[in-house]
């Protein structure tokens, strides 16, 4: 399994990442930039090795509460 596959993983098992990502997500298109790199950093701080490009390029499906929700990453 891939480092990006991993991190997904982790995101759709765990809450307050999911929260860490709606925010970058949230700022990113506030700002109109910095998703990839944003979603790439957070990884980094856990322990996985992605890139940008894998971030822009691969869709991250989460779920919070009941809602299953989709955000192209």
């Amino acid at each position: 399994m891939t480092d990006f596959q991993s991190f997904r993983n982790a995101v759709l098992e765990d809450e307050d990442l999911q929260e860490q990502v709606i925010s970058i997500v949230n700022t990113a298109t506030a700002n109109g930039s910095g998703l990839g790199d944003g979603i790439a950093t957070l990884a980094k701080n856990h322990g996985y090795s992605i890139t940008s490009e894998e971030v822009i390029d691969h869709p991250i499906r989460f779920r919070t509460g009941h809602h299953a929700h989709r955000r192209v990453l």
